[in-house]
Order: structure tokens, then sequence, then C-alpha cells
């Protein structure tokens, strides 16, 4: 017995040994080989580890994480602001792996090794087309703070002022959106805040299917500079489906147009006679407050008092705010009208025939042409005549 005793004892060291080993090894392996760099699973010595984490800004964004130290399996959130708002966040890392980012904008990383947190920047590009959602080409590039290019009606029927851009949707029978999917963002929030952005559904003639968006922009909420306006539109039923569109948009106090010389013969066709005094106007269907030409603010419509030439017509030569329409209106008197509200004003208002008329262009430059009582011009130096039709009192009785 005294010799199989320390037998016994030598026997169930070398036990004990062996399952120490066993259970060493159990925590082993690569830490990058699982996410958030895992290095082992939780059985091992890394629920009584403390594991370190680094996260450094970089150039163009800032970086903030709730916390320096995790232990293992512990959630660490992280935030990233973009202080370069011509770029967006492509990637954020821990260690080797990429993470999603949550439905507030953060990011979230389950800590099971050392962990250095990064962050790859992109470039904004411009995208005008995605997935059926056009965005309109005649759509301004530059806004006024304080201003605006018309107004709708809100779901309260309040008539509101805004900066309103086009957007056309190719989307077979879709006649709802997904709210959840859908969302309008700004790169620079200082210049259009979120909450200054808001769209409608435009529907077609049927009132059934979307044929596009109008979005809206509230001049009061924005401010000088630059932004990109990131637009994801989802539709919400059928084949459920989305584009998204990325614009760069300016907010400027002051907008500066260029024009070109253009000349307009209107022919009065008898209804004004040689020596008639007429006042014609070029209203600028596109005129916006607080925008210039030459240093000067620019008018909403120029005005010519002259009398009927021995032809019956009258020659223009305008000074055409480039990428503008303008309507025209004709009124048989030395002054311009208040109201017409009797028939012999309304016989004096004398209207241009509003059939399509074409004065040459192509679909690569855009086409010069007198379209639904507007006429818009692309090619500097063009003479166009226009012939009046009949009197606003026979257009309307």
């Amino acid at each position: 017995m005294k010799k199989t005793i320390p037998a016994l004892l030598c026997l169930l060291c070398a036990l004990a040994a062996g399952t120490a080993a066993f259970f060493g090894c159990a925590g082993g392996g690569d830490p990058e080989s699982n996410p958030g760099g895992d290095s082992g699973d939780n059985t091992g010595g890394g629920t009584e580890n403390s594991y370190s984490i680094t996260a450094t800004d970089g150039e163009g964004y800032n970086i903030e994480v709730d916390k320096t130290s995790a232990e293992f399996g512990e959630t660490v959130t992280v935030t990233v602001e973009v202080t370069d708002h011509d770029k967006y966040v492509d990637s954020v890392r821990a260690n080797s792996d990429t993470l999603g980012q949550n439905s507030d904008g953060t990011y979230t990383a389950i800590i099971t090794a050392d962990t250095t947190i990064t962050v790859e920047l992109a470039d904004y590009e411009e995208i005008t087309s995605d997935g059926g959602v056009i965005w309109n080409s005649n759509n301004p590039e530059t806004i006024i703070s304080g201003s605006n290019n018309g107004w709708y009606w809100d779901e309260d029927s309040n008539m509101v002022y805004a900066w309103t851009f086009d957007v056309i949707v190719n989307w077979n029978l879709v006649s709802m959106m997904n709210d959840r999917e859908t969302r309008l963002t700004s790169s620079d929030q200082s210049v259009i805040p979120d909450d200054a952005i808001s769209y409608e559904i435009n529907k077609v003639s049927d009132g059934n299917s979307i044929a596009g968006f109008d979005v809206h922009i509230d001049p009061e909420k924005i401010s000088e500079g630059h932004t990109w306006l990131t637009m994801s539109f989802h539709g919400g039923n059928g084949t459920s489906p989305d584009g998204t569109i990325c614009i760069k948009i300016t907010v400027a106090d002051r907008i500066e147009l260029e024009t070109m010389k253009e000349t307009v013969i209107i022919d009065y066709n008898g209804f004004a006679k040689e020596g008639d005094d007429v006042v014609v106007r070029f209203f600028d269907e596109d005129y916006v407050e607080g925008s210039y030409i030459d240093g000067e603010p620019a008018k909403s419509y120029t005005e010519f008092k002259v009398k009927v030439d021995g032809d019956g017509k009258n020659t223009f030569e305008l000074d055409y705010v480039k990428g503008h329409s303008y309507s025209i209106s004709i009124y048989k008197s030395t002054e311009w009208f208040d109201y017409l509200n009797t028939p012999e004003k309304q016989k004096n208002a004398l209207m241009i025939d509003d059939s399509e008329e074409i004065f040459g262009g192509s679909s690569a430059t855009g086409f010069n042409q007198y379209i639904d009582g507007k006429l818009s011009l692309v090619t500097e130096g063009l003479t166009v005549e226009l012939v009046v039709e009949e009197t606003f009192y026979d257009r309307n009785n």
C-alpha cells in the first residue's frame, strides 16, 4: 500500500494537468475571425477580460463611441458625424467586420477582443435617374433663402410657399408609397435640414397610379451653402419598385441670371391696326424674387408701349433669361389694365393663337417652342413670329 498511494497521487496529478491544458485551449483562435474581433466563445477567459476600444476622428468625419473599454460580449454604440458634406459614410468597421446602421443612424458593435473602429467615406455623385425615378432637368439647382418658386396646399388646406422640385416616376400601376422606406434627407443639416423637406404624390389623370412627386423645401428653414439631397422613393404595392436620386442644391442670397437676345414679332391679325396703341408684356413664368441680371434686380415682366406698325405687326427685342419660359399679354390701349372686369376691357385684351408651334432645336439642346401659352427658347439670336387669334372676350364667351 505504501507503493500504491504515491502512484495513485501521480495519476491524479497528471489527469488534473491534462484537464487544465484542455480548457486553456478553449478560448484560442484568431481574434479577427469573428464579428467584433471575437477571441473565442464565452466559456473561456474572455468573460473576465476587459477589451480596449479605439476610435479616432479622420479627415471629413468625427467618431464617438459610448465606451473606451468593454467586457466580452458587451455592446457599444458608435456615432459618426460627417463634417465634409460632399461625402457620406460608405462603411463603418469593428476590426475587419462591417457594422450595419441602426434606424437612428448609429452603429452597434459586440466586443469580443481589443477593437479598432474605422470609417470610410465616399464622394456624393449626382444621380438623376434610378429605378424609374427621374429628376426633371428643368428643376432649379440654386434656390434663395426666404424666397420661393411657387406654392401648394398643405393637408390642412393652407397655402404654403415653397421651393418645389418635380420628380417624374415611371412605375406601372403603383398607387401608394411605402412610407417607412421612403426617405428624403440632406447631407448638410445647417443648409437644408430634413424637417424642411416634404413631398406630395402626383397621380395620373385617372387618379389611380403615381405619376411623380412634388418635393417641397421650406424657404424659411434654409441657410446659405450647398448640400446633397438624397431622395429614396419606395412604392407600396404591386412590384414595390424603388429608386434613389441624389442632387446637389445650392442655397444663396441671390441668383445671377444669364440672358440672350431674342426677337419676337407679333402679328395682330387685324385685331389692332396701324397706329393703334398697344401695351405688350412678356411675363417671366420662372421669375424668383432675389434674382439679378447684371447686378440689378430682375423683373417679373418686360413691358413695351408701342404703336402698331404699317404692316399690322410689331417687332420686340427681348433680353430673354436662359432656361425660363414667358407668357405674353397684349392690351390695346396706352396703359395697362387693372382688371378685365368689363366687356370693353375684355375686347381690348388680345390673345395669341395657342396652338403648338416649334421654331427649331433638337432633342439634345431642347426645342424653341410656343406651347400652352408659354414661349420657351433655347437658341440665342432667334426670331419668332406669333399671331393674334382672338380677344379675351371672344375666347371666354
